[in-house]
């Protein structure tokens, strides 16, 4: 069911101390407040999917394939299907180790599309998996380099056919530039050419990077093709030191140190493109982590600290995979890149270590589309005084955090009151409002809402209408 918000707020229960709504999907509200404002939120989406073609990624890009329904559904409580526009690009960029695929080199190389910051136009499909001999076939069709639907089996991905352009191959680049690749395809260059009509100046930027690698930086800032090193020189330069204390790598004929890209440059990048207008970005990495309840933990080990050329130790293990490509390393620097953006703000990780990435897809589409975050336009001075509705109806101030409940709200007394709620759950606060000093973009704090409060559940088939009442 799409829900679309509604343009007035007329008649809103006659309520005279009514002074500031929050039209999520307006470009603006009606009236000057005298108190702070909810900050309106983009009534549209640019999706750009950065999937890794590297040959370990078979299993992980079926699998965002098959589940890639359940981002784009939970869309369709908020934005209507051409409010979103999608393109998929993948980690790989054009390097001395990565030249273009010729016959000669059919592995590990760069093909002439979807690449390099290129969207992708081929119709990709794995016509064969047996054990590690994988047959993978592609079409062009260049129709679906920008798709300006959220209709995934137009040519994302059909279930049926198991095809799609989410299927990107396994002979890319074994040296994965993920965020350069970004940047090269939100570049002028790219978005006034071959990648033109994917950026809206008024939607809001998401770039999704689904990767069991780590980032390698920008094309030069390490040496390819060291032998007995390969890729892992770009696990040694994201953690700035390689094994035994080393600045840089053995036998590497450039003594290039071990340096990348500060992850600041990429952000810097991403918020010009908005003008850097807060909250116009969005950064999601489904990636290799070591705790899916705190990303930021992930760290790069070597597996013997005493060899200059040691071997990574992967984050995570894919449960019920058989094989040789069931584990990820640590995404390190995309966990980076997230947490700048703020983790549960505007930032979002989660593990690629997944036999089923349902869940995950279908709450990256509520983060989208359903945020229990709200920025304010100015400091709220009296918090416990003011009065939160939704569609015309005033939230209660403590629920039970009732779990999988979410069409209603059972209220509750405050945090002491633990006699109202059942057994299995507890009274606690449907919204909070926090000041994140940690998070400059938003000085003026935000309205944060629990768990249980699913505004996209709560809400009527009118759309989102939030509104904060002042008292007079």
């Amino acid at each position: 069911m799409t829900r679309k918000i509604g343009s007035s707020v007329q008649g809103l229960l006659g309520i005279t101390t009514l002074l500031l709504i929050c039209c999520l999907g307006l470009p603006s509200c009606s009236s000057e407040p005298s108190q702070p404002d909810l900050q309106a939120l983009p009534d549209s989406l640019d999706i750009l999917l950065v999937v890794d073609n590297s040959g370990s990624m078979v299993g992980e890009q079926i699998q965002l394939g098959t589940n890639l329904n359940h981002l784009l559904s939970a869309l369709g409580h908020r934005f209507q299907s051409d409010d979103v526009h999608v393109a998929v690009s993948t980690t790989g960029v054009k390097s001395e180790g990565c030249g273009s695929c010729t016959a000669n080199t059919p592995f590990s190389c760069v093909n002439e599309t979807g690449e390099s910051g290129v969207f992708q136009d081929r119709y990709g499909q794995f016509v064969s998996i047996e054990q590690d001999i994988v047959e993978y076939s592609s079409v062009s069709r260049p129709e679906c380099k920008i798709l300006q639907s959220i209709d995934a089996d137009l040519c994302l991905f059909n279930n049926e056919s198991q095809a799609g352009t989410i299927l990107v191959g396994i002979n890319g680049c074994g040296y994965e530039r993920g965020l350069s690749a970004i940047r090269l395809g939100l570049s002028p260059e790219l978005t006034n050419s071959t990648n033109q009509g994917f950026l809206r100046p008024e939607a809001q930027l998401v770039v999704i990077v689904v990767s069991d690698e780590d980032d390698c930086g920008e094309v030069g800032e390490i040496t390819e093709g060291i032998a007995g090193v390969g890729g892992r020189i770009c696990y040694y330069a994201a953690k700035g030191v390689g094994p035994m204390g080393a600045s840089s790598s053995p036998d590497d004929p450039d003594d290039k140190p071990y340096a990348l890209t500060p992850l600041s440059d990429y952000l810097e990048h991403l918020i010009a493109l908005k003008d850097g207008r807060p909250g116009m970005v969005k950064f999601a990495a489904v990636v290799g982590i070591t705790d899916p309840n705190d990303p930021l933990a992930t760290t790069i080990e070597y597996m013997d600290d005493s060899d200059p050329r040691s071997e990574i130790l992967p984050a995570c293990i894919t449960p019920t995979c058989t094989g040789r490509y069931c584990h990820a390393y640590p995404g390190t620097r995309y966990i980076g890149l997230a947490d700048l953006l703020g983790l549960g703000l505007d930032g979002y990780v989660a593990s690629i270590c997944q036999a089923d990435f349902s869940t995950t897809l279908r709450d990256m589409g509520h983060w989208l589309a359903c945020p229990r975050i709200f920025h304010l336009t100015g400091l709220m001075s009296s918090p416990e005084s003011v009065e939160v509705m939704l569609d015309g109806a005033v939230l209660p101030r403590f629920s039970c955090n009732l779990p999988g409940s979410f069409a209603e709200l059972q209220a509750c007394n405050g945090i002491d009151d633990q006699s109202t709620c059942a057994a299995g759950s507890r009274c606690v606060p449907t919204w909070t409002y926090k000041i994140q000093t940690s998070n400059p973009e938003f000085p003026n704090g935000s309205l944060i809402f629990g768990a249980h409060a699913d505004l996209c559940e709560l809400s009527d088939e009118t759309g989102l209408r939030i509104s904060l009442v002042y008292p007079e």
